[in-house]
């Protein structure tokens, strides 16, 4: 889990008298390529499709060579951005760091907050004043690791803060403004209740004062990572329980009333290990829960959403990843009533663990995916859509840092209407690619007419399309073709144009719900959709038949990455 290694380095400390610090500097900036993959911008006949298009993206540093750690995100009324998190000094000694950018990214101010010893913050809202509060832990004189609640101006500028907790460790992990002003905190104490550690709600007045403060839990460790606010005026509380449930860990879903007494509760998971990170309310009255489980899917640590109705029961639950980790940190329902969570990936992407992006249908199956990020380690830990219709993303990255160590990433994501038939997405760029041929069936959602082949190839090569043919179902004769044109510098090399075989001209009439088969001959690096069948991001289907690499060697479940357009 998450933070278990601080909490573990936290319980040695040595109690530190802490002096409230602000400072403000100097940060710096770093854009890098745009990624882009198409998107529908609706469902049903005559919608559109879009690319969803890294519009910027920008990295924060307080100082140089330490490490900056981004949790949190939020669009404000000014249509520019907030951000929260962490700038680590060292194994004993971190500030709370809150950024303020434009709506284009750049940086308007920041601040850091906390004296000497650990300050952290993990999340931030901004207040119905057009301040900010924030919410995290703090090391403190007397009381060891408290819950922490900091509120600032609209500048950031500190106004007050408070602690909560007592003489063991407690934390803050969610926060959001209560409809009277006050304020909803969520975490986990040692302090109080019935365990070794419990689930923690904590209601504050408008100045944080606190009004009164609820546990959860059994004897074993359990802990609420995120907190909403539901329409009876109660609190939706999800994290993890080892007192609970039917494995080691289990995700734990949690109702109470609007003084925060439990309401009922739900487990979530199998033998292993699972956890709930984050939770929001859906359109139906339900809920949906974004975490990782050990105790199903493909690798080590898979993604995991699970959907409930409005009394918690499961509906569903879905698992993404590979071979190695990967894990869902944030998730929020979309206009088409799919859902769209943001984590990291080990299994996919450039690097050591890439930041990534996951879009499901309402059934959480898999429309598509992104990966951004470098060689090193990066992250996205936040999401948000945006007034534009587009969203934000904040995490940490080292690939793009200004130095050896993380910085805070923010990147925005922009929808352009375009004229994009269909495609596979792009963002598998996994290993192996090679040459050879892939033939394979696709079913058009809609009607569509295309007259190019876009290929998507790995990062850094040179990946691409030789030919293709489409046939209509059983006929022997294609009904069009592309040849590539090469490396020429007059020449764009990732595309090819499909020609009508009766006509000679440019461009092909596919029909809805028609089977077209497809043999396609790849070079090396195409990126590779390992799977049997796949739903394209228009909710065409294509499937693999085999693919043949250039060595003879036979597979079922190679899909080349492209999209067809006009």
């Amino acid at each position: 889990m998450v933070n278990d290694d601080m909490k573990r380095a936290l319980s040695l400390f040595t109690i530190i008298i802490i002096i409230i610090t602000t400072s403000v500097f100097p940060f710096l900036f770093l854009q890098t390529s745009p990624t882009l993959v198409s998107v529908t911008t609706g469902t049903g006949t005559g919608t559109g499709t879009g690319i969803l298009r890294e519009t910027w993206n920008r990295t924060f540093t307080a100082y140089r060579n330490y490490n900056d750690t981004s949790y949190a995100v939020q669009q404000t009324a000014d249509g520019g951005y907030i951000l929260v998190g962490v700038v680590q000094y060292s194994d004993k000694s971190s500030d709370a760091l809150l950024v303020k950018t434009s709506s284009s990214g750049e940086q308007t101010w920041a601040k850091t907050f906390g004296g000497v010893s650990h300050d952290q913050a993990y999340a931030v809202q901004q207040t119905s004043d057009g301040g900010y509060i924030l919410a995290g832990i703090t090391f403190s004189p007397g009381n060891g690791l408290d819950a922490w609640l900091v509120k600032t101006d609209s500048n950031g500028n500190e106004l007050w803060d408070r602690t909560f907790g007592h003489s063991d460790q407690d934390w803050a992990y969610a926060v959001q403004q209560t409809s009277d002003g006050g304020y909803i905190l969520a975490g986990a104490t040692l302090s109080y209740g019935a365990g070794s550690e419990d689930a923690w709600l904590v209601k504050t007045d408008s100045e944080g004062n606190e009004l009164w403060n609820m546990t959860f839990g059994g004897v074993e460790y359990d802990e609420a990572r995120a907190v909403q606010l539901t329409p009876d005026g109660g609190y939706i509380l999800a994290g993890v329980t080892l007192s609970y449930g039917a494995g080691k860990k289990d995700a734990w879903l949690v109702k109470t009333d609007s003084e925060g007494n439990e309401l009922w509760n739900m487990t979530f998971g199998g033998a292993s290990s699972d956890a709930a990170l984050a939770v929001q309310l859906t359109p139906d009255g339900g809920y949906i829960l974004a975490g990782v489980t050990l105790s199903y899917g493909a690798g080590n640590e898979d993604a995991w959403l699970v959907k409930t109705d409005s009394k918690g029961n499961e509906l569903w639950n879905m698992t993404f990843g590979g071979a190695s980790n990967d894990e869902a940190w944030a998730v929020q329902p979309t206009p088409d009533d799919g859902y769209l969570f943001t984590g990291r990936t080990g299994s996919y992407g450039a690097g050591n663990a890439d930041a990534w992006l996951f879009k499901t249908d309402s059934g959480g199956e898999e429309l598509w995916n992104m990966t951004f990020g470098g060689t090193g380690y990066d992250d996205s830990r936040a999401i948000q859509q945006t007034a534009d219709g587009g969203y934000i993303l904040a995490g940490s990255t080292f690939s793009f840092s200004s130095d050896s160590s993380s910085d805070f990433w923010l990147i925005k994501l922009g929808i352009t209407i375009t004229n994009i038939s269909f495609d596979t997405g792009s963002g598998y760029g996994t290993y192996p690619s090679i040459s050879g041929i892939h033939k394979g069936v696709i079913i058009p959602r809609q009607d569509m007419h295309i007259s190019k082949l876009y290929t998507y190839p790995c990062t850094g090569t040179g990946g691409h399309t030789e030919s293709i043919a489409l046939y209509e179902d059983d006929d022997s004769e294609p009904i069009a073709t592309g040849i590539w044109k090469g490396y020429h510098s007059h020449s764009d090399w990732h595309n090819i144009t499909l020609y009508d075989a009766a006509t000679g001209t440019p461009g092909i009439r596919l029909l809805k719900g028609h089977q077209y088969r497809y043999v396609i001959s790849t070079g090396s690096y195409p990126q590779i959709i390992h799977k049997r069948e796949h739903k394209t991001l228009d909710g065409s289907t294509i499937k693999c038949i085999e693919f043949k690499d250039v060595n003879g060697k036979v597979y079922h479940d190679w899909i080349p990455a492209f999209r067809f357009y006009s």
